[in-house]
Order: C-alpha cells, then sequence, then structure tokens
C-alpha cells in the first residue's frame, strides 16, 4: 500500500525564499507546482546544527529546539570500549580532549521529543549500545544510520534490536537508470535495512518512487544551502538531513 502524501503548495515555500531575497525560479523546474512530502516525512539536525560544536550536547538540544524530528550523533569507541561522540576515532592521548560519552547523549535524549540518528563510525563495541538505550529508556527512540556494506554483519549480530539504514555511495550518472536502482533496492533488502541513506547528490525521483513502491525509506544529507533544501524537498525523500533545520522547516511551513 502506498503510503499518504501530505501535499504543500510551492506558493508558501515561495512566500518564505523571496522574504530572503531568493529567485526561486533558480531552483525549482517551472513544471513543479508542488512537493509530495509523505505524511511522515522528518528532518534531522545533523550533528554541530545551528552553529553549536561538532557531537556535543548543546548540538543535541539545539537540534531539538530548531524543531527536527531528529538529532545526530557520530558514533565512536574509546580503546577501552567506552561509547562517545566523535567523528574520528578517538585515542587517550596526552591533548586532555574529553568526548561526550553516549550515555550523556541518552541522557539528554530522554528528556526530549525527538528520536536520534546515530550515525556509526565504528563497530568496535556496538553490542554495549542497546543496553545504554534501555537504561535511559530511549530505546525506542534510536536507529542507526552510516552503516555500509562492511558494516552489516557486526550490526546485526553485535545491536539486532536498533533498526538501521544502509549507507550507499550511489554514482550520481546512473541515478536516473531503472537497472541501477533495482540493484540498490535489492541490495538493502537483503541486508535487512528498513531504507536508504545517501548523498542528496545521488538521489533522483525515479530513485525515491522505486525504494516507495517497496516500502523502503529514502534519507537524504547534507543539504545545508537554500538551494540544495529546495532541490530536496522536490524529489519527496522521507528524511533530509540538515545543519539547518529552522532554515528548512521554514521553508516548508505555511
Amino acid at each position: 500500500m502506498k503510503p499518504a502524501i501530505a501535499f504543500v503548495s510551492v506558493a508558501a515555500v515561495f512566500a518564505g525564499v523571496t522574504a530572503a531575497g531568493i529567485c526561486l525560479k533558480k531552483f525549482i523546474k517551472p513544471k513543479k507546482t508542488n512537493y509530495n512530502l509523505p505524511v511522515n516525512f522528518t528532518v534531522t539536525a545533523h550533528t554541530g546544527c545551528e552553529g553549536r560544536k561538532d557531537n556535543s550536547l548543546e548540538s543535541i538540544s539545539a537540534g531539538a529546539a530548531a524543531g527536527a524530528d531528529i538529532v545526530e550523533i557520530d558514533l565512536h569507541f574509546m580503546p577501552d570500549g567506552t561509547a562517545v561522540l566523535s567523528h574520528d576515532k578517538p585515542n587517550n592521548d596526552s591533548s586532555g580532549k574529553i568526548y561526550p560519552t553516549l550515555e550523556d547523549a541518552f541522557r539528554v535524549l530522554s528528556e526530549l521529543d525527538v528520536k536520534m540518528n546515530i550515525d556509526v563510525k565504528s563497530t568496535d563495541n556496538i553490542s554495549s549500545v542497546f543496553p545504554i538505550a534501555e537504561k535511559y529508556g530511549v530505546a525506542d527512540k534510536i536507529f542507526f544510520t552510516g552503516v555500509n556494506e562492511d558494516f552489516v554483519s557486526a550490526v546485526k549480530e553485535g545491536a539486532p534490536e536498533i533498526s538501521y539504514y544502509l549507507n550507499v555511495s550511489v554514482d550520481k550518472s546512473k541515478k536516473t537508470d531503472k537497472n541501477y536502482i533495482s540493484s540498490i533496492v535489492e541490495k538493502v533488502k537483503d541486508c535487512g535495512a528498513v531504507g536508504i541513506n545517501l548523498n542528496f547528490k545521488g538521489c533522483s525521483e525515479e530513485l525515491v518512487d522505486s525504494f516507495r513502491k517497496e516500502n523502503l525509506q529514502v534519507s537524504v544529507w547534507t543539504a545545508n544551502k537554500k538551494s540544495e533544501m529546495l532541490r530536496c524537498l522536490s524529489l519527496s525523500p522521507d528524511n533530509i538531513t540538515t545543519r539547518y533545520p529552522s532554515v528548512i522547516l521554514s521553508l516548508i511551513s505555511d
């Protein structure tokens, strides 16, 4: 069964864009008259959103305050196995750098009405994630992205309770090719993922339609410029990740 669709008038988007002094024609094809956004469409606040520091507790709170449905963190593990928020591999050196722990993040999350996208950068101690989530009562608010084909086995074995999107690097020259798209759909289905997470430049209407027919989600990253946001909105994915959730929300609001 196809998901219900919410129609967003371009007139509303136009009002928000022109108010910012931007020409809409530059970004939208004339034939596009409305955005067919899924009813369960979400906006994810990329870590470091709204000018905050990447992988900080402040970024989590800022994303929620900006109205995002989901907040993102990057997950790594210290040499002793402690789960921390970090894009790069942390280490015990003399720099004195302190990494927020996943426990810290879940403690903050437990007080917010948002979900959390955990972008997996390492699977070293992935089995520790779900028990920590249960400890803070957020097990139903988390999911993984960043899971490439090399991570699938470790994620399925170490954290089978947590759903995940498969990260796929889509060949932009083939993003409208039906056979190529079908091969990606089958790859996502075979992995048991709930959908695909991809760079917005590799997304297309054909790709979104193919995934939607299989009841699979399409999440795109990272649209930070208004032109990129409008381009992503025109493709009607299930989720758009951005460092500026307040801006994209203003573009799609009445």
